[in-house]
């Protein structure tokens, strides 16, 4: 059972370091603002991931165009276009097993009152663990990294 998208705990620094890494517009806005974009980012990439789960996750991905699988590995920050299709697809499967292992193994926050794991949060953390795993690649020299590094502006860690 999937609870809806909460970040009301989630400090402002991974709010605005998450809407850089799903590429959505006016990071200069405050956090609780970006927290929408941040939301609609993270539903988005989590019905994905149930489509693609439901249907089989190595069936689903290999059918997948070569700018679709792009896509998707962009949205969760796991790849990049200069990747070939079979890193790409080893990537989003990989992905898709991470998010069932972690909802698999991490401990219901309050069993006794129906509080699951949060599925949206888990995307969350995973997203922002690969986002910093791809800037550390900097030997590819993408997007992300300049992103992620410079954003226009020096980086602020919420210190």
């Amino acid at each position: 059972t999937a609870c809806r998208v909460d970040l009301k705990d989630v400090p402002p620094s991974v709010i605005k370091g998450a809407n850089m890494a799903v590429g959505a517009p006016l990071n200069f806005l405050p956090a609780f603002v970006l927290k929408f974009q941040v939301k609609s980012a993270l539903a988005n990439i989590f019905n994905t991931d149930e489509f693609i789960a439901k249907a089989g996750a190595e069936t689903s991905i290999a059918a997948l165009s070569r700018q679709e699988l792009v896509d998707l590995c962009m949205e969760r920050c796991i790849g990049d276009p200069s990747h070939t299709t079979a890193e790409l697809q080893s990537s989003a499967l990989t992905w898709m097993k991470q998010t069932d292992t972690i909802t698999k193994t991490l401990k219901e926050a309050d069993p006794a009152n129906g509080i699951l794991v949060c599925p949206y949060r888990t995307r969350l953390a995973l997203l922002g663990l690969h986002a910093v795993e791809s800037a550390r690649g900097l030997s590819g020299g993408g997007d992300l990294q300049k992103s992620l590094y410079l954003g226009n502006k020096k980086m602020k860690l919420g210190y």
